[in-house]
């Protein structure tokens, strides 16, 4: 028992050494987009740290070792959280063969700016989604704060839905004796999970169904 005692400290030491980056870009959430062709999706981080310092867009988490010191757990480096996350839905849309553009808002756009990019784009929806909360802390066992907030446009700028999630959650276990590689796996899990939840609620799928 000692030494397996041994082992799995040592496995927990050797995950706090490192800072496993996350990729979110990677997923497919599932939901039900048919009904249209085209979408431009907006991502906004609107993360209290992002608000707070800018250049902390690909901060997702932290990584906490033994005493007090903490890592800090980053997107890969190609792209922020809110360029992932749009690249996701993307994702979503393009599985039903719907084509879908994304791009990163540095602020959260208003009406005469989804028009003008409805207009720009010519897609028949324009998905607006808000980045309130992803942080994801890891120690034995990885847990998570989320919150996101979706609105659905027309393409004539004409606001038609909104849903909004927010809540906690302990991550499930992928790789017990590694919690920094087990959070880089469950993490963009969830996410996934989250964003067809939310694109799969009655407002939004009614809100895609809609003429115009």
């Amino acid at each position: 028992m000692r030494y397996v005692s041994i082992i799995v400290l040592s496995c927990l030491l050797a995950a706090c050494s490192s800072s496993w980056q996350h990729a979110y870009d990677h997923t497919i959430p599932h939901f039900d987009s048919k009904q249209i062709q085209s979408v431009l999706v907006i991502a906004v981080d609107e993360r209290p740290h992002v608000v707070a310092n800018p250049a902390d867009r690909n901060l997702v988490g932290q990584l906490k070792t033994f005493g007090t010191d903490k890592r800090p757990i980053f997107t890969t480096p190609h792209a922020t959280f809110a360029e992932q996350a749009g690249h996701a839905l993307c994702n979503g849309f393009n599985a039903q063969e719907v084509q879908c553009d994304y791009y990163e808002a540095l602020n959260v756009p208003q009406g005469e700016t989804i028009l003008d990019q409805a207009n720009q784009h010519g897609a028949q929806r324009i998905v607006l989604l808000e980045v309130q909360q992803w942080f994801v802390n890891v120690f034995a066992l990885p847990t998570l704060q989320y919150g996101f907030s979706l609105r659905i446009y027309s393409k004539l700028g004409e606001y038609l839905a909104g849903q909004n999630v927010k809540g906690s959650e302990t991550l499930s276990i992928a790789e017990f004796l590694n919690p920094a590689q087990n959070a880089s796996i469950t993490a963009p899990e969830a996410f996934s999970k989250i964003l067809a939840d939310l694109m799969s609620s009655q407002r939004i799928q009614e809100a895609l169904r809609v003429q115009g």
